[in-house]
This record gives structure tokens, sequence and C-alpha cells, in this order.
């Protein structure tokens, strides 16, 4: 797996207790299994931003 991907994973899980609180508060159970399928998605999300500031990043050196 890039180290990219493993850096989104981390930071996903830095933030899961908080995000699991707001859910229970919201009086929803969900389990971290159940959130892979949406993992997909955040890496997705993930690696577009990162092209995008890389190539804004770059546009703008220029």
């Amino acid at each position: 797996m890039p180290k990219r991907k493993i850096d989104y994973l981390s930071m996903a899980m830095k933030y899961y207790p908080e995000m699991k609180k707001k859910v229970s508060e919201a009086g929803l159970d969900i389990h971290k299994r159940d959130l892979l399928p949406f993992m997909d998605i955040f890496k997705a999300i993930m690696n577009e931003a990162y092209d995008k500031g890389y190539k804004d990043g770059k546009d703008a050196r220029k």
C-alpha cells in the first residue's frame, strides 16, 4: 500500500473516537468494519485533493 494511503488511514483512525462518539450521540451503532467501504471513498477524495494541491502549488510557482 502506498505511503500516502497509509497516512490517510492513520489520519482517519486518529479521528475515529470523535466520530464514533458523534455517531453514538445520533443514536447509530457503527463498528470500524462497517466503515471500510467509506474509507475507499475517503481515500479517493484525499488523493484527488492531494493531486489538486500539488498541481496548484506547481502552477503558483510559475
